[in-house]
């Protein structure tokens, strides 16, 4: 399956971000079952752990926000 990029795949609490001017995607497939929930079940059962990241001041997609995300040296 794929995911939309940079998406969460969790439900925020949406009233965190009213009046913002970036507002979190949420995943097609999070707003239908908690993704990250299962996979955190999915892997305990394996005797696995989840560990997670998040990436704040990224553009994953051109020409969005660009007043808010780094510049590097290579652009």
């Amino acid at each position: 399956m794929l995911h939309d990029r940079g998406a969460l795949l969790y439900a925020p609490d949406r009233a965190l971000y009213e009046g913002l001017t970036i507002e979190p995607r949420v995943d097609a497939a999070a707003l239908e079952h908690d993704v990250l929930a299962e996979t955190c079940r999915a892997a305990a059962a394996r005797g696995l752990a989840v560990r997670a990241w998040t990436v704040f001041l990224h553009a994953d997609r051109p020409g969005e926000h660009l007043d808010c995300v780094t510049e590097n040296a290579f652009g």
